[in-house]
């Protein structure tokens, strides 16, 4: 006997009816247990949505993706259904990183089942707004390790001309951001933009940060921009002490 909270989910379409593989040697070696992981390409169809047939739900709604489809709120929401209730879900994992929820025939429990209802309907778009939040800064500094720090040094060489090194500037580029009130928003399935940091504004006030950090090249100043020069200029003439009261600065502010 099925409990109300499976029977909700079940004629609302949101838990579907599956069966393990035929194939002895992928099927679970002992009954799963909620809070279990299960790879999804051992579980199939039940014909005709046999309830009598189904050893456990597949939960359809905003809490499953992959590499190719989902984005910020189905991961979010998924990981955040998992990590409040553990031994409540089989968490479903695939190929090209997919993921997703199932539940066993035994679930029994309205409060998380209305949760699942609200999600699945639209009614609420995140089961964590802030764990969504986290998700997306944990994304931005994803990708400043893995592309962002690069394209950011390219757009102010371009900027300016100069060569200008980005190594250990990760805690200004994110003070710079709160600054120019930039939020890094979600983009795609993994992605995430940051609107704004190839602004002029922004590029300029970030060669200064580095700058005054140590990242300049000194050798490499020939080709600045008129951008270039303003903003390494001003550096020298407030950093740079002359050895000889008659020796001429390299640049001269006007």
């Amino acid at each position: 006997m099925l409990s109300e909270s499976l029977q909700k989910l079940i004629d609302a379409k949101v838990a579907i009816p599956r069966r393990f593989s035929e194939y002895e040697s992928v099927r679970p070696r002992q009954p799963l247990e909620s809070g279990d992981r299960w790879y999804m390409g051992h579980i199939y169809y039940v014909w005709n949505d046999d309830l009598a047939d189904a050893e456990l739900f597949d939960l359809a709604g905003p809490w499953g993706g992959s590499d190719y489809s989902g984005d910020d709120v189905t991961e979010s929401n998924h990981r955040s259904l998992i990590r409040d209730c553990p031994k409540s879900f089989i968490d479903l994992y695939g190929g090209h990183s997919s993921y997703g929820l199932a539940i066993l025939p035994d679930f029994d429990d309205d409060d998380l089942a209305d949760e699942l209802l609200a999600l699945a309907r639209g009614e609420r778009t995140y089961y964590d707004a802030d764990d969504n939040s986290k998700l997306i800064d944990e994304r931005a500094e994803e990708a400043w390790d893995s592309y962002l720090r690069m394209d950011l040094r390219s757009e102010i060489g371009k900027y300016t001309g100069a060569a200008i090194c980005m190594d250990d500037t990760e805690q200004l580029f994110w003070k710079l951001l709160c600054e120019h009130e930039i939020y890094p928003e979600a983009e795609g399935h993994r992605g995430v933009t940051f609107p704004g940091i190839d602004e002029p504004e922004f590029l300029a006030d970030m060669a200064r940060a580095a700058i005054a950090d140590g990242g300049l090249d000194g050798w490499l100043l020939y080709d600045l921009t008129p951008e270039g020069y303003e903003i390494v200029g001003a550096w020298m003439a407030e950093d740079i002490q002359l050895v000889h009261p008659n020796q001429l600065p390299l640049f001269e502010l006007v």
